[in-house]
């Protein structure tokens, strides 16, 4: 069974630092950009690894708080 990965990006306000925009491309080519938080979990939840441009730093920080 192959393993599907996600990767992902977010658009964080400069002055209120909270996420206005995510998006997301999978390796099948299917890609998620909308500012919903509910719909962006569900496409990332589907897959098994999770990648992205500064993630740590940047992207991990932010999205923890939508996980909880």
């Amino acid at each position: 069974m192959s393993k599907t990965i996600v990767f992902i990006d977010t658009e964080v306000g400069v002055k209120d630092h909270k996420i206005h925009d995510f998006g997301a491309i999978r390796e099948d080519g299917s890609s998620f950009h909308a500012g919903s938080k509910e719909q962006f979990l569900d496409f990332v939840g589907r897959t098994d690894f999770v990648c992205g441009h500064n993630i740590v730093h940047h992207d991990f920080n932010r999205l923890t708080f939508y996980v909880k």
